[in-house]
């Protein structure tokens, strides 16, 4: 079966952080500006990755914190929130947030080795947070 996965934009984000999706960059005292980021998933391949979770279920979302570690690669995840623990969006999460690279500057010329960051999913289904 096709998975539908909507991922929100990061004002939703900064709107309610516990529960909406997107990125969120969190200011650190070198810089507030946002980066891109060097690899990253398409909707269609986060997608694939929720459809091998069998209790994964439209509408299901998770946020995860994670730091950019010195590979450029998420570090020190954690899931800090989820509609329904123990669907597997959680660790669906962690496990999509963990294939993405971080440029390794922001927009403002600022390394973003150590950088905090929110990774919200939804699966699916209209955006009502």
């Amino acid at each position: 079966m096709r998975s539908r996965v909507l991922i929100l934009t990061a004002a939703a984000m900064s709107a309610s952080p516990a529960l909406a999706g997107g990125f969120h960059y969190v200011p650190s005292a070198e810089s507030s500006a946002p980066w891109r980021w060097a690899q990253s998933l398409n909707a269609s391949q986060v997608g694939v990755e929720l459809g091998r979770v069998s209790g994964v279920r439209k509408g299901d979302r998770a946020v995860v914190e994670c730091v950019v570690g010195p590979d450029l690669r998420p570090t020190g995840c954690s899931v800090i929130a989820q509609n329904r623990p123990g669907s597997g969006v959680g660790d669906a999460s962690l496990s999509i947030v963990r294939r993405y690279k971080a440029q390794s500057r922001d927009a403002a010329g600022v390394s973003t080795v150590g950088r905090r960051f929110l990774f919200g999913l939804q699966s699916g289904g209209a955006a009502k947070l």
